[in-house]
């Protein structure tokens, strides 16, 4: 093939490609990954533009390239580059190839009708500006004020006159005075006509000459506005698309079954229609292409220097729908059901509403390629559910918590929470860099870009206010780990607010319109906490993402948090006295519904002069050294714990939690059964009920819970992966490793039910079991402890009951464990701590049905030691 000097805007690569295998489909230019030629192609480009002096200052407000990998009829591999607009004030240059319809002709259409508008833009401009017309307009609207307090001031000085004469008429005037009267009214009306009159001609006279200018100015206008659109009609028509098959279409052609009708401002002059075009014009076949961006980001839209985006849809996507037919074209991910097998997890249910964790890449609502959704999977487990279902949206490429309503007036309740701003949200993200804040707000105003949906845009003028708190949760391996709190609810507000220079600069990992493509975007709705249409209980509902959960909030520094109240003086003592009192009352009112206003009164003063003291107090502040939560701890058991209410779904709670329960081996907690708020919030945590009594500790009517952890991770080199497990249903399900230690079944049921029953793991592998059983007077027992034969003499028996000690601590004065008198476990128990307590003779042959063998020796009176519980059982609590 030969391509002509003029236009020959082929370049070869400088280096062999024959070891890339090219692509087997053509781009899909609205969601690619670049392919390895484009990124070679873009690379030759930049080191072009890097040399180009010339344009280093408009290159540094930034502007689209595009690169198409094309091949020749004779097979060679090379590649074509263009740029979106125009370049150094020109359309022609000789690296890029020339646009589909040159607008600067000097001897061309549109240079002249332009030239022409241009005239007319003068002849408007130099109107809007004349003195005269300026004057006019300032003394048409000054007099008029004047005309207007004149005339007010006038009838109030007849209004007075008037008064006066009536009082004249009621002391029986004679003849002569009432004609004098009648005269002076007559005169004082006509004097005020004839100034309405004056003032009316003087304002007509004004408004004449305004009215001229101004009707010159917009005929002008109105001209200025019919050859525009002529003129964009008839450039419109030389814009004349190719395509693979060699079909032709003007842009006005391909425009009108658009929503727009007509094209807009810049159609065709982007840089992928200017590539095909000239591929198709001469004979080059397209291989693959991408678009990046060069310099700065403008200061409304995100844009990356150097990173890829793709062709924008207001504009481009019509063009290229009809140019890229002929050409075996990759199909749109997005069009694909990533999730059609995945299940949709209800984290929370009841009657009225329920909260589902909606993966990533699955909608939320049906869009227009046909895709599951959840409104779809779930209107079809839920038939009989009324209304709209789905209270509010994540994006597609967002997992996370969505709320969903079951009748129609439980939806129109939870979207005027959202209206309210009354819903609190968590977002976890991970963001493709290090910011430096560890917190602080984001308030950048959003509108869509109308020329490139879905993309969101920052815009002081027609955006709409959007507000995100944040929160650094760790920085590691060159990426952040942040928390999101968003006040407002903005389409994208959140990726945006990310990745624009002026909010942290940073995208979120994975996000392909702001930042750079991934395996999926990371971001994940974590935390939501909204008020129950029905029963007007908060209900809050936590989903960790998976792709953070090794990153937990901020810990708690005892150090740091710890209150010594022996470190204040007596009028800080009030003090804290006073703000942590005003603290538990903001608290309690927010959330104990049941309490009475007296209840309340009842319980301030011993919460101020008896609770607070009688407890270690933990707390958290803020930087305005404002306490913001504190708990209470005595013992193994929270006594109290509260958050401001404005406070609340920021984690506080959580990390006072956490805290308590890895350094301080906490595992119980009271609550109000009436506060329901709080009960989901330990019951999420990882609490379970295991007790209820029906009146406080002080005898009101206020029904207590009690809740233990059921399950505890092991601290300590040797425990890293272990986790504890209270069993309390279906404990037969652990029958075969009970029957280890205990080979007849009979006498496992003896004691199984009524002990608490603990189960050791090591991620998923279940490794040891064992069951305790309370004898009285603080003494415990040991009734069964196995570990799976071939995880024995591995520490995971030891490990268990080193736990049990520390469980344990506080409320046993005697563990017991009875044992055969064998060699293999004696000396077990032994090196556990255990010492020799008492015999029971002849157990084993009176209560086994077969004799008991173990080591070689067959069992027969049973062998009690004892320990008692002092330091050690470390554990911890893991959501």
């Amino acid at each position: 093939m030969y391509l002509s000097k003029k236009m020959n805007k082929f370049h070869p690569f400088p280096q062999s490609v024959s070891r890339i295998s090219l692509p087997e489909k053509f781009t899909y230019p609205f969601h690619y990954t670049p392919h390895p030629l484009c990124v070679m192609a873009a690379e030759e480009v930049q080191k072009y533009l890097e040399e180009k002096e010339e344009w280093k200052k408009e290159l540094e407000n930034g502007k689209m390239f595009g690169v198409l990998v094309v091949r020749t009829d004779a097979g060679e591999i090379g590649f074509l580059a263009a740029f979106s607009g125009i370049l150094g004030g020109r359309n022609l240059h000789a690296y890029f190839v020339p646009p589909v319809y040159d607008l600067q002709k000097p001897d061309g259409f549109f240079l002249v009708e332009e030239e022409q508008i241009s005239a007319i833009n003068v002849c408007i401009r130099q109107l809007s500006e004349d003195k005269n017309y300026i004057d006019c307009k300032q003394r048409l609207s000054e007099e008029t004020v004047l005309a207007q307090q004149t005339i007010e001031e006038a009838k109030r000085l007849l209004k007075e006159a008037k008064e006066i004469r009536e009082n004249q008429r009621r002391n029986n005037p004679d003849e002569g005075l009432q004609a004098a009267l009648i005269r002076e009214s007559q005169f004082q009306k006509a004097e005020l006509k004839r100034l309405k009159q004056y003032w009316n001609n003087r304002i007509i006279s004004l408004q004449a000459e305004v009215k001229a200018y101004e009707t010159e100015i917009e005929r002008l206008k109105t001209e200025r506005k019919k050859r525009s659109a002529a003129l964009q009609q008839k450039l419109f028509e030389q814009f004349r698309m190719l395509n693979a098959r060699g079909e032709i279409r003007s842009l006005c052609d391909i425009f009108k079954d658009t929503v727009q009708k007509i094209p807009p401002a810049g159609a065709g002059e982007c840089a992928a229609p200017k590539l095909l075009q000239y591929a198709y014009s001469n004979g080059l076949r397209p291989i693959a292409m991408a678009e990046f961006w060069w310099g700065n980001s403008p200061k409304t839209e995100i844009r990356k220097h150097g990173l890829y985006y793709p062709a924008c849809k207001g504009k481009c996507e019509p063009i290229l729908k009809h140019m890229l037919q002929g050409l075996d074209v990759e199909t749109n991910p997005l069009s694909e059901d990533l999730c059609r097998d995945t299940e949709l997890e209800i984290v929370w249910e009841d009657s009225y509403l329920l909260v589902v964790n909606k993966p990533a890449g699955m909608l939320s609502v049906p869009g227009k390629l046909g895709l599951d959704s959840v409104y779809r999977r779930l209107r079809s487990r839920y038939p009989e559910a009324t209304g709209p279902m789905i209270v509010h949206r994540l994006d597609m490429a967002t997992s996370g918590l969505l709320l969903v309503a079951k009748t129609k007036e439980v939806h129109q309740n939870l979207q005027a929470q959202f209206k309210n701003r009354t819903v609190r949200k968590r977002y976890i993200a991970l963001l493709s860099g290090i910011i430096p804040a560890d917190k602080g707000s984001i308030e950048l105003p959003l509108c869509p870009d109308t020329l490139n949906r879905p993309r969101q845009i920052v815009s002081y003028e027609y955006g709409k206010p959007a507000v995100t708190f944040y929160q650094v949760l760790a920085r590691e391996n060159g990426q952040t780990c942040i928390a999101f709190y968003p006040q407002t609810g903005r389409t994208h507000q959140l990726r945006v607010h990310a990745a624009h220079p002026q909010g942290l600069n940073t995208p979120i990992t994975g996000d392909e319109l702001y930042g750079i493509k991934a395996d999926r975007l990371y971001l994940h709705a974590e935390y939501l906490a909204f008020r129950h249409p029905v029963t007007g209980i908060t209900i809050e509902v936590e989903k960790k993402a998976g792709f953070h959960s090794d990153v937990p909030l901020p810990p708690i520094r005892q150090e740091e948090y710890r209150l010594d109240w022996s470190s204040l003086n007596p009028k800080e003592i009030e003090n804290m006295k006073d703000e942590l009192t005003e603290l538990w009352e903001a608290s309690v009112r927010s959330t104990h519904h049941f309490l009475t206003e007296a209840d309340i009164q009842f319980y301030k003063p011993l919460v101020r002069n008896n609770y607070l003291t009688a407890v270690q107090l933990y707390l958290i502040r803020n930087e305005q050294n404002k306490t913001v939560a504190f708990m209470g701890l005595s013992d193994d058991m929270i006594e109290m714990l509260f958050v401001l209410p404005d406070e609340q779904g920021k984690g506080y709670g959580k990390q006072l939690i956490d805290f308590a329960v890895r350094e301080q081996h906490i595992y119980k907690v009271d609550v109000n059964e009436q506060n329901l708020q709080a009960t989901f919030f330990y019951l999420n945590r990882g609490f379970e009920i295991v007790g209820r009594d029906e009146t406080d500790p002080s005898g009101n009517p206020f029904p207590i819970l009690h809740l233990y952890l059921k399950e505890f991770y092991l601290q300590g080199k040797k425990s890293t992966g272990l986790r504890i497990r209270r069993i309390t249903d279906n404990k037969k399900n652990f029958l075969d490793l009970l029957l280890l230690a205990d080979e007849q079944e009979s006498m496992i049921d003896r004691y199984l039910d009524r002990g608490e029953m603990f189960a050791l793991y090591k991620g998923d592998s279940l490794k040891s079991v064992c069951v305790v059983t309370d004898e009285g007077n603080r003494t415990f027992e040991i009734k069964n402890i196995a570990t799976y034969p071939q995880y024995q003499k591995q520490g995971y028996g030891k490990l268990l009951i080193q736990f049990l000690f520390g469980y344990y601590r506080g409320k046993c004065r005697s563990m017991l464990v009875g044992t055969g008198d064998s060699p293999l476990t004696i000396p077990f128990y032994e090196h556990c701590g255990f010492t020799y307590s008492h015999r029971i003779p002849n157990f084993f042959t009176d209560n086994y049905e077969h004799p008991i063998f173990e080591g070689g020796k067959q069992l027969v009176d049973m062998v009690y030691l004892q320990k008692s519980p002092d330091e050690g059982g470390v554990y911890v609590f893991s959501s």
